[in-house]
């Protein structure tokens, strides 16, 4: 099951690429997509992609966290990265 918070791969006719789910309806995903867009995609046009993080990872979402001023999760962004580069 996807939800907000995961990682997706999109597969449309005008997108094919990674985004991150940022809120969920019945049918379809409001998604950021690097380095700056939101969009609105069906659910039947993505997939699931595997949830570990890497520093890149971490990286975008930190910057998705600035960008949408969310200093909340920007500070568990960068600690949850700090562990994770133990």
């Amino acid at each position: 099951m996807i939800g907000v918070g995961d990682w997706i791969y999109i597969s449309t006719r005008r997108y094919k690429g990674n985004a991150f789910v940022i809120d969920r309806g019945q049918r379809e995903l409001l998604v950021h997509i690097p380095p700056g867009s939101v969009s609105r995609v069906s659910i039947n046009s993505v997939t699931k992609l595997d949830d570990r993080l890497g520093d890149k990872d971490f990286q975008i979402l930190i910057d998705l966290a600035l960008d949408l001023g969310d200093e909340k999760w920007f500070n568990e962004l960068a600690e949850r990265r700090r562990e994770v580069m133990r």
